[in-house]
């Protein structure tokens, strides 16, 4: 994805901590085309962004929505609405791998409504693509600033790609059996339950462990841990050193 050709427009934003937060969060993702469509109270936005303000400052102005998307390619729009007649909409997630793909061919947009009603229905109409985060009911709208966080995060993620499993390696069946033997020994080693007893508490823990996503490392530890609990319960574990007498006189105890 070439990030310099996705742009994020706010149209009519009314606060500039909302304009100053959305900057930040694009920021944060490596984002720095941002287009207003008739800021209010834009001059302290800058200085509220913080590590942002260079992305309001060199924020391109315009006097309307049609002029703000007139170069690009690919417009997504995004609404808290259910539904726009006929209209489909797309979760962020699966606009946003879209439009990094776009990306790549020429610029592309996302485009955010004001604060107070979001983009009109007409507008929604004219673009090429409508996101929208499933949110409960009772608490439906999400804020501007977080919603920019939102895409930018989902368009990011298509950028990087999915998440790469640590390699730990996954132990094969012939080694897991080797912990349900030493489970095996150690209950064996038990007195004082009855042999049902031990035997359902054996294949509770094993089905336990075969439930698990265990690594070799998860392995190895609960072989150690298992190692010396049965040492200890056969008396071959060593033992521990009596602690060191006070050298000094009359040290080593008592009341005399």
């Amino acid at each position: 994805m070439n990030k310099d050709n996705v742009y994020f427009i706010l149209d009519g934003a009314q606060l500039a901590s909302n304009v100053a937060q959305a900057a930040r969060a694009l920021g944060n993702f490596g984002f720095t085309r941002l287009r207003l469509v008739n800021p209010l109270n834009l001059p302290s936005a800058e200085r509220m962004a913080r590590g942002g303000a260079g992305v309001v400052r060199d924020a391109e102005l315009f006097t309307d929505l049609d002029s703000a998307l007139a170069d690009l390619h690919w417009v997504v729009g995004t609404t808290g609405k259910d539904g726009i007649g006929q209209e489909e909409l797309e979760r962020p997630e699966t606009a946003m791998a879209e439009l990094a793909g776009l990306a790549a061919q020429g610029k592309v947009g996302v485009v955010f409504g004001c604060e107070r009603h979001g983009l009109t229905n007409g507008q929604l109409r004219t673009l090429d693509r409508l996101a929208h985060v499933p949110t409960q009911p009772e608490c439906a709208s999400i804020n501007l600033a977080q919603s920019v966080a939102l895409f930018a995060w989902e368009l990011e993620k298509a950028h990087v790609g999915p998440p790469v499993p640590l390699p730990l390696g996954i132990p094969t069946h012939q080694k897991k059996f080797q912990l349900f033997v030493k489970v095996n020994r150690i209950f064996t080693l038990l007195g004082g339950l009855p042999e049902g007893r031990k035997s359902v508490l054996a294949d509770g823990i094993r089905q336990y462990f075969n439930r698990q996503p265990m690594t070799n490392k998860d392995l190895g530890f609960w072989l150690r841990t298992l190692n010396l609990l049965q040492k200890t319960l056969d008396g071959t574990a060593p033992r521990p050193e009596p602690p060191a007498s006070d050298p000094r006189p009359g040290g080593g105890g008592g009341h005399g």
